[in-house]
């Protein structure tokens, strides 16, 4: 009850202020009146221009606290770019050691084998030239071959001539057993 009371009381105080400050104004020819009139418009005034200024900076501190917003998120954005880059870079970097271990792999494989052609050409020509000097020798033997063997020869291609170019062949065998004969021949006493 007593706070029932209370309200009641300040009510009728409030009220009874209002009343008065109305019966007050009532009154014509006041100074007071005048200059309470102007302080009370110029302090509407400026409640609401504060009160607009208020906004103002809520919209702005909102703004700022978007761009604080961005500015993290972009910050973020450029910092897993850049990790994604470095490991992109990285990758990279370890596939063209990979590939320049591989070459380097492959060009010493080519150097030895350049080296191993190198030497099988100098035993190919010393074979070559060992070949051909003995071709020389054997044509040089061949054209100083006695006559009986040249007769006989031609008896022989004469005889069968389906023999061909296997004559030739068939003249070295002759004649090495011509010559084993007669260094056998000679050999012997009496």
């Amino acid at each position: 009850m007593n706070i029932l009371a209370l309200f009641k009381a300040l009510a009728a105080l409030v009220f009874g202020w209002a009343a008065d400050a109305l019966t007050w104004l009532r009154k014509p020819g006041s100074r007071l009146k005048v200059v309470c009139a102007l302080l009370a418009a110029l302090l509407s005034i400026a409640s609401l221009t504060s009160y607009r200024k208020g906004q103002q900076v809520i919209v702005v501190t909102r703004q700022v606290e978007q761009c604080q917003s961005d500015r993290t998120a972009a910050l973020e954005a450029a910092q897993l770019k850049r990790a994604e880059l470095e490991r992109n870079n990285a990758d990279k970097d370890a596939a063209l050691a990979t590939i320049a271990a591989k070459l380097n792999a492959e060009a010493e494989k080519l150097r030895v084998l350049q080296e191993r052609n190198a030497g099988l050409r100098d035993k190919t020509e010393a074979a070559k030239a060992a070949a051909d000097r003995s071709a020389k020798a054997f044509k040089q033997e061949y054209d100083q071959r006695p006559a009986e063997c040249t007769a006989a020869l031609q008896a022989l291609a004469a005889a069968c001539p389906s023999l061909g170019g296997y004559c030739c062949a068939l003249c070295s065998l002759l004649r090495c057993w011509l010559r084993c004969w007669l260094d056998v021949a000679t050999r012997l006493p009496g």
